[in-house]
């Protein structure tokens, strides 16, 4: 396997791109995400960015269109370094201006992923280009090709493709598209409160009422007491990676969900960060497999999954070769009964699990 082709990109931009290995092509993708479909229900999870120019002061903007907020970085390069930064949150409609300038005089890249409040795996909008980040607030400057990225991440951003454009607009969209962005905002109010456990008027007035939010509050102020709902009922959940190394490692997971076996890669996961890879709670085996440099099997074990070396999520778990797939043994964690989990990994494997 090659690791470099290992994208975490559960969508990926509506432009001339494709994420694919140096001798596979776009067929064998079984996913196409930012940062996470089915071969089954694909149509239903792919996920495509509009390009269109406007006629707007020199900048970039972006315009979420999707039912989910999202978290959104950008780079550029010039004068031989690329400078990263984010995060710029972007709830369902809106749209922010994130570059200032007259974008013909750099390269620039962006790279979006789905908030931690929702159920299921994040989403995540990208690319090929591999860029610096870091949790939180953050800008980072580094020499154009500098592999080391310190105490962060590399995440696949895309290209902004505006050639003799001074100024571009960026629209996030999801398969099946939303209309307008109107209904991207009220398609994100319904999937916000479902992962808030606000089913129902009642339960939504309830909720309302004990937030003091009148009826005609900004959709904004409904965004952030729906998200904080969310994140607090999701807090001890989820599978999250933590690399303990000092190079990236690739990481795999394979889960039931809704009585179907998953399997979904590539995480890529920087020298000392983690990546939050499931966010609900843990109900049953969680199954992992975890590659370091040069294709290095740090965590792997005798459970039988079907992978590619490029990002995926496929449905099922035997029938690799007549599906196009690779069967690939991974290690079943001890999850203990919880509905969290962190798997610390080193140089040796999976760290113990302190008892």
């Amino acid at each position: 396997m090659t690791l470099d082709h290992r994208h975490r990109t559960a969508d990926s931009p509506k432009q001339n791109v494709s994420i694919r290995g140096p001798k596979e092509a776009a067929s064998g993708v079984q996913r196409h995400q930012g940062l996470p479909i089915r071969p089954a229900k694909a149509a239903l999870w792919l996920s495509v960015i509009a390009l269109l120019p406007a006629p707007a002061a020199a900048a970039l903007k972006l315009c979420n269109q999707t039912s989910y907020i999202l978290e959104t970085a950008t780079g550029i390069e010039r004068a031989e370094e690329v400078i990263t930064k984010g995060w710029t949150r972007l709830i369902p409609g809106a749209c922010k201006t994130v570059l200032a300038g007259d974008l013909r005089q750099q390269t620039s890249f962006v790279y979006a992923q789905s908030a931690r409040a929702y159920d299921g795996p994040r989403r995540a909008w990208g690319g090929l280009h591999w860029l610096c980040a870091r949790t939180g607030n953050f800008r980072t400057v580094e020499p154009s090709g500098n592999p080391s990225c310190t105490n962060g991440q590399r995440l696949p951003f895309f290209q902004i493709s505006a050639p003799g454009q001074e100024n571009w607009t960026q629209t996030f969209a999801q398969t099946p598209a939303l209309t307008s962005r109107a209904a991207a905002q009220t398609a994100g109010l319904a999937r916000l409160r479902s992962s808030a456990g606000l089913d129902g008027a009642q339960a939504l007035a309830r909720f309302r009422a004990r937030m003091h939010l009148p009826a005609h509050a900004p959709p904004a102020a409904v965004f952030d007491a729906l998200e904080n709902a969310a994140l607090s009922r999701a807090a001890p959940n989820g599978y999250e990676v933590c690399n303990d190394t000092s190079a990236p490692i690739f990481v795999a997971l394979a889960d039931r969900e809704q009585g179907h076996w998953h399997t979904r890669g590539w995480w890529h996961v920087g020298p000392v960060a983690c990546a939050q890879t499931l966010t609900t709670a843990l109900t049953g085996k969680v199954y992992l497999l975890v590659d370091g440099a040069k294709g290095r099997r740090l965590v792997g074990g005798g459970a039988r999954f079907c992978v590619t070396n490029i990002t995926f999520d496929v449905q099922g778990q035997g029938s690799c070769a007549a599906r196009g797939l690779k069967p690939a043994g991974f290690l079943a964690t001890n999850l203990r009964h919880h509905p969290g989990y962190i798997a610390h990994v080193d140089q040796n494997g999976l760290v113990p699990r302190p008892r």
